[in-house]
């Protein structure tokens, strides 16, 4: 048996407790304090978890802006003049001018075409964008190497996105296929 004398207001208070019991009382202070510190081990740990996750969901939502930018506001690019029909800017203008993207978007004209007969101007100009972005970009990756090389390079020197001239290529695309059609109504 152990014994532990306390002083409370002037007042001397003996407490007995076997051996067991203090046994008893140190384990249960033990645990408590062993979950304490594991709950703030734990906290810590999801603390950092939800800052990675909300890392990831801001990169994720930058992405995400990226792609709608890309597919939905085609128009929008300072590549274009915000007029409509839509026209090269004086910086699509400089791109046209630096590089082949004219000569390029002649080559798929016959292509597109069977596309959009019957179409109206705008669903020919949207075809012209979605085209340029993916079957001439994949094209010039897969069979053109030296011109895909001349668009990236100049992309990469004037940093700016390749998609900035790809759409280049779509309006002059677009052009052309107009044109096309109107001769063929003709």
């Amino acid at each position: 048996m152990v014994c532990l004398s306390l002083k409370e207001e002037g007042k001397e208070v003996m407490l007995a407790l076997t051996t067991t019991q203090w046994l008893i009382i140190a384990g249960i202070l033990l645990t408590v304090g062993t979950i304490i510190y594991r709950t703030g081990e734990w906290k810590g740990t999801l603390g950092s978890a939800l800052s990675t996750v909300k890392k990831k969901v801001e990169a994720l939502e930058q992405k995400v802006d990226k792609i709608y930018d890309r597919f939905f506001h085609i128009g929008i690019s300072h590549v274009f003049s915000a007029q409509s029909p839509l026209s090269l800017s004086d910086f699509g203008k400089k791109i046209a001018h630096e590089t082949n993207t004219e000569e390029i978007a002649h080559r798929y004209i016959e292509k597109v075409i069977p596309y959009v007969r019957g179409k109206n101007d705008y669903e020919v100009q949207e075809f012209c964008f979605a085209y340029a972005d993916v079957s001439i970009l994949t094209d010039l990756r897969e069979h053109h190497h030296n011109d895909f090389n001349v668009l990236s390079l100049y992309a990469y020197n004037n940093a700016i996105p390749l998609d900035d001239v790809m759409r280049v290529i779509g309006l002059f695309l677009r052009e052309g296929v107009l044109a096309y059609l109107k001769k063929e109504k003709e």
